[in-house]
């Protein structure tokens, strides 16, 4: 057998190539394709072919699905626009740039584009053969024509390979081997059966008859090469038997991709790289080898192009569903394309509906980066038709309907589905355990949840927290609520959750000095923590340390510009500190965000009052105050003042007195009360 692509060196040494060895041959066949009609060697060859005797007589084609729409026109009309489309696009080139090598690319595919109509005029008169129904009958009309000599103990063993036990088929093919003893190919398929079994000892003691035999056996050398990577880790000596393999066909798509993986494992990801192209220049459509190239490039962080590779095996129809679920993975962590990994993960469901992992990820995206939430429980609740006795799709389904729908006697079915599930699992007797005291109120079963929790794992952080908050706030033992809390962080130093919990608890319980110590671990942990960031500066405020607590505020606000009360109080700071233009620009930031800030308003209002001469403005903040809370004080005296600049006394009176009526002594200087008593008379 001739093979053009492994034997023919160059474009220009096709004629020569098809005059010496393929012009002597008995039959040619040819695999009909969508890309065997859009290659440009594989048509001038043909075509070269097509200009000697006898090429319907000796011409086999065999056409593949994508092959087939030369059987109507317009699936010719396709072909006959492609080829005048290249011609268009290497005459443009021409026009830019004129050389040798572009003239030689024109004269092939003006060549191509004389001779196409005749050459599909000839395929459609041959009688093709379908791919799939020549397999199906094990070859037999290809021998028949061919009158190969060996096709009778070929068909054989085709049929002993459709046996599906392995068993049955070991039997029959040790039967064919008592009668042929020295057949290679019985030998390698016997080899192949031993190695599903996984009895590798016994496979790598065939393969190695095989190649004893016939030491150019390329496929016994690549599978014994592979058992010494996959069994027995032995990389350089399965590289040995790989590089023997090619040698003998340096076509072997297969031993390529072998020589990838092991130069992966051995962590040479370029080399690796270089061997699936050597793949994809042989076979541009191998999917294996694209999806192996773009894993690889993964691996190098080279994300582009790794996006590109996959892109391309899943243009080519990859069946391999990992490879749209790691395409979807890097579009939604690398490109941040949402809807576009949607669209992957959609498609891989057309292959393959039931794919646990592709509905879990799909209803991950819908649900955190689509806030799509009811296509998400969709696919989380169909996830559980699949892997019924999986609990992280029905812990998924409960936590959607309890935080997002409020629907918490619902979500409680669904954590109690998660629990008959996996009855060992902690995670959803805890989520019960809160869900129950924190929204159903049931503060006795969410306390026998939790301790449920704990007598499963003992050191959940999270389980640990919410029993200490259900300990305090429900059950008034502060005793044993700093217990958990303080057992929390032991638990786990490192933990912001623990740390950021026990330091609110420290600060209900008046204890600053030890919140503020576990804010600042918090905010050590994880520097973009506003809570801890802004809670540590409401302690420093309040101690009077306005350095601290200005620092901390301007934290806040450079990691969330929208972050409640932070502007309010830094304009505080500036106040006090006499920094009233940088006092105004807080309060005003404050009311941008938070346009029903009580005392943003009154602030403002003062400032623009006391330290601008700009009453009209003011009143505007005092009033909109007052239509907040109809009962502030600071509101109804202020804009008494200010009415009072604007109006006289007698408009500003009824303010005055509102404001004497709101007075507390206990909230409200005496100084307050004197002014009130000297306007009111």
């Amino acid at each position: 057998m001739i093979r053009d692509i492994r034997d023919a060196e160059d474009f220009k040494s096709i004629p020569k190539f098809i005059a010496r060895e393929v012009g002597k041959s008995d039959y040619m066949m040819m695999i009909v394709s969508k890309e065997y009609l859009e290659s440009r060697a594989c048509l001038y060859e043909v075509i070269e072919l097509l200009k000697r005797d006898n090429f319907d007589k000796r011409a086999l084609p065999v056409t593949l699905d994508s092959g087939k729409n030369i059987y109507n026109p317009n699936g010719r009309k396709y072909y006959y626009d492609f080829w005048c489309d290249k011609l268009n696009e290497i005459q443009n080139l021409i026009a830019e740039h004129t050389n040798s090598d572009f003239v030689t690319e024109k004269e092939s595919i003006q060549h191509i584009n004389n001779y196409l109509v005749d050459f599909l005029k000839k395929l459609v008169v041959i009688k093709s053969k379908d791919f799939k129904a020549l397999k199906e009958e094990n070859y037999h009309s290809v021998f028949k024509i061919t009158k190969y000599s060996q096709a009778p103990l070929i068909e054989e063993l085709f049929n002993i390979d459709k046996i599906e036990n392995l068993e049955e088929k070991k039997i029959k093919l040790d039967n064919f081997l008592i009668r042929y003893p020295r057949y290679p190919e019985a030998i390698f398929l016997k080899g192949r059966i031993c190695s599903k079994l996984k009895q590798y000892t016994e496979a790598k003691h065939y393969y190695k008859m095989v190649f004893e035999i016939d030491e150019n056996h390329d496929f016994a050398l690549t599978n014994y090469g592979a058992l010494l990577s996959n069994v027995d880790k032995k990389y350089d000596e399965a590289l040995h038997y790989f590089e023997r393999s090619l040698r003998a066909n340096n076509l072997n798509e297969t031993t390529y991709e072998n020589r990838g993986i092991v130069y992966n494992l051995k962590s040479d990801h370029i080399s690796a790289i270089g061997q699936f192209k050597k793949v994809l220049k042989i076979n541009p459509t191998n999917t294996f080898a694209l999806i192996e190239v773009a894993r690889t490039y993964e691996l190098l962080r080279h994300y582009e192009r790794a996006c590109n590779a996959y892109r391309a095996a899943i243009t080519f129809g990859a069946k391999d569903i990992s490879a749209y679920h790691d395409y979807a993975k890097l579009q939604r962590i690398y490109l941040k394309d949402f809807r576009g990994a949607v669209a992957t993960l959609e498609r891989a469901l057309e292959i393959e509906k039931d794919n646990y992992k592709i509905r879990i990820l799909l209803a991950l995206i819908l649900q955190e980066d689509l806030k799509n939430y009811e296509a998400a429980i969709r696919h989380f609740e169909y996830a559980t038709t699949i892997q019924p006795k999986d609990a992280y799709a029905y812990s998924r389904v409960a936590s959607i309907n309890a935080i997002e729908f409020h629907n918490y006697e619902l979500a409680k079915e669904w954590y109690l589905k998660t629990i008959k599930v996996d009855p060992a699992g902690d995670q959803a007797y805890s989520d019960l355990g809160f869900l129950s005291y924190e929204y159903l109120n049931d503060y006795s079963s969410g306390k026998s949840y939790l301790e449920w929790a704990l007598s499963i794992n003992e050191n959940n952080v999270e389980t640990n927290v919410r029993y200490a908050w259900l300990l305090h706030n429900h059950l008034n033992d502060k005793q044993s609520a700093k217990k958990y809390f303080k057992r929390a962080v032991l638990l786990d130093p490192k933990s912001e959750q623990a740390h950021h919990e026990y330091a609110l608890f420290m600060l209900e319980m008046k204890d600053d000095k030890a919140a503020l110590f576990h804010f600042e671990e918090a905010m050590r942990i994880n520097p973009l923590n506003t809570d801890a960031f802004f809670n540590a500066g409401a302690i420093c405020f309040n101690a009077r340390d306005y350095a601290m607590a200005t620092e901390c505020f301007l934290k806040v606000i450079a990691l969330d510009f929208c972050y409640p009360c932070a502007h309010h109080t830094l304009g505080q700071i500036y106040s006090m500190q006499e920094k009233h233009e940088l006092a105004k620009f807080h309060f005003e930031q404050e009311l941008s965000v938070n346009p029903n800030d009580l005392n943003s308003h009154i602030s403002l209002g003062t400032i623009l009052s006391n330290n601008y001469n700009r009453p009209g403005e003011a009143k505007i903040h005092f009033e909109r105050a007052i239509e907040l809370d109809g009962k502030s004080f600071l509101a109804h005296y202020n804009l008494g003042i200010v009415v009072n600049d604007l109006q006289g006394l007698e408009a500003a009176k009824p303010h005055f007195i509102k404001a004497k009526e709101l007075y507390d002594p206990a909230q409200d200087g005496p100084e307050f009360l004197e002014a009130l008593n000297e306007f009111i008379g």
